[in-house]
């Protein structure tokens, strides 16, 4: 039987992450947090079985220069860096540390018009420190009734879709 799982767990399918958003230095209602992700998963139309979507507030280094914090900024570079997060909400200040190093999409280039309208008065802008260029990447939360809902302790967080996600739409 101990054979079988193991030879199953290997080669046999897994559940893929069609969107990831890591919440950082926040700490959400876990209950909020599975009501959302099972919405999100309908509304992306996810596979039940395998395809999962994941809030993941675990990176929280917020003023904490413990071994723990600094475990999380390399397990949160190491999810950017391959692709594996396509949403950030985060604290202004460490929002800005990743949409001055263009991490974020330009949210005029990938939202629809009738979507970008609609948050248009909530965007964020920011200026690269590559090419100098002001762009919108953030949408500021804090009016966010859904937002409201997960019991959170930021007042007004930024949310970006990453550059280099592969689930951009879903994001």
């Amino acid at each position: 039987v101990a054979g079988v799982w193991l030879l199953y767990s290997v080669v046999g399918p897994s559940v893929e992450s069609v969107l990831y958003v890591a919440v950082i230095n926040d700490y959400w209602n876990d209950t909020a947090s599975e009501a959302l992700e099972l919405d999100l998963k309908e509304y992306v139309n996810a596979h039940p079985k395998w395809e999962e979507v994941i809030i993941d507030d675990s990176y929280y280094f917020q003023g904490d220069s413990s071994t723990d914090a600094s475990q999380y900024v390399q397990k949160l570079a190491a999810y950017i860096f391959a692709g594996d997060i396509d949403i950030i909400v985060a604290n202004e200040e460490q929002f800005e540390v990743y949409a001055t190093q263009d991490y974020f999409s330009n949210l005029q280039e990938i939202l629809p018009a009738d979507l970008y309208d609609l948050v248009e008065d909530s965007l964020v802008y920011y200026t690269s420190e590559n090419d100098g260029k002001t762009l919108p990447v953030g949408i500021r939360l804090g009016d966010s009734k859904v937002y409201a809902s997960m019991n959170n302790y930021q007042e007004s967080p930024l949310l970006g879709i990453m550059g280099n996600s592969d689930y951009i739409e879903n994001a």
